[in-house]
């Protein structure tokens, strides 16, 4: 199952374009593959007071009855609402214990480990529509080199250290962010670019495992397949 951001679409009307693509292609693809359908695809939406475009992305999430969506930092009852009234499930990102709660406060009836979802290893892949040298910074990376603050954003999350130090800063020396802060907002009514830390590039400890910009299939293939030898070693 592939997802990705809302906010990676910019500007907003992006993301309808994206979503018409995505529609058209599990489309043919059923259609050709009456047997074998597509998995479904998940959208994140941040749902923090700050995204001044939560609600128009939302809107495109009901009309294209996006199958699974995605919310951060924060749990609102009337998005799990429509999300479920169009039949989709809301998974929700939560860091600790508080928040899960939260989550239930607002909701949320389950929680565990059935699923797991990766993003590093495919912002590395052929297919990715990423800046200029992330992808290769991405392999050039380890586990060491995730550098975990939230003087970017406000909140806490991972960065790679080589976009923190060609920003001219020094990653084991980075001052605290003001949670109140936090600004997921377009800022400029458009397209973002006057965002100060655009070029700071995050990813996980996952990173550690890519040594290669790879296609999408090859990467499914090869988690298909440690997946395969995961459940035979349980299985004896």
């Amino acid at each position: 199952m592939g997802g990705f951001p809302s906010l990676n679409a910019r500007p907003q009307p992006e993301l309808r374009t994206w979503l018409e693509r995505i529609t058209e292609a599990l489309a043919k693809h059923d259609a050709n593959h009456p047997d074998e359908p597509a998995a479904p695809y998940a959208v994140n939406l941040i749902v923090h007071k700050s995204n001044d475009r939560l609600y128009e992305d939302l809107a495109l999430v009901e009309e294209y009855q996006v199958p699974i969506v995605i919310t951060s930092l924060g749990a609102v009852t009337e998005v799990n609402d429509r999300i479920h009234a169009h039949g989709g499930i809301v998974l929700h990102d939560v860091i600790n214990n508080r928040f899960a709660k939260k989550a239930i406060e607002k909701g949320a009836q389950a929680a565990g480990a059935d699923l797991a979802y990766a993003g590093s290893v495919f912002i590395s892949t052929e297919e990715a529509n990423t800046a200029d040298g992330y992808k290769q910074m991405i392999v050039d990376s380890t586990v060491s080199d995730i550098v975990y603050t939230n003087l970017f954003t406000g909140v806490h999350g991972n960065y790679l250290r080589g976009s923190i130090e060609a920003a001219g800063l020094d990653p084991a020396n980075l001052p605290e962010s003001d949670p109140s802060a936090m600004d997921f907002g377009t800022g400029d009514g458009g397209d973002g670019d006057a965002k100060a830390w655009r070029d700071i590039r995050g990813a996980g400890q996952g990173v550690g495992v890519v040594d290669a910009v790879r296609p999408v299939a090859d990467v499914v293939d090869r988690f298909a397949a440690e997946c395969a030898r995961a459940r035979s070693r349980l299985d004896v």
